[in-house]
């Protein structure tokens, strides 16, 4: 499921749409219904896949460009 969405700069200036994906996964237990998000997973918009580098710069796998929160 899409977590979080947020724009992201290269040094041209052109701008990427960034999706942060996660797994709802089930921790229910006799006590009652309950869910934790597994690891963040990167991509463009367009399905290209992201390595997160810091908290605010991205690289682009297919391309190795690298990209800016912004």
């Amino acid at each position: 499921m899409i977590t979080e969405q947020f724009k992201a700069k290269d040094d041209q200036g052109n701008v990427y749409l960034v999706l942060v994906h996660q797994k709802a996964i089930n921790a229910g237990s006799m006590d009652g219904a309950g869910v934790v998000y597994g690891l963040k997973d990167y991509k463009l918009s367009d399905g290209r896949t992201l390595s997160r580098l810091s908290d605010t710069t991205f690289s682009i796998l297919q391309t190795g460009l690298q990209i800016e929160r912004v």
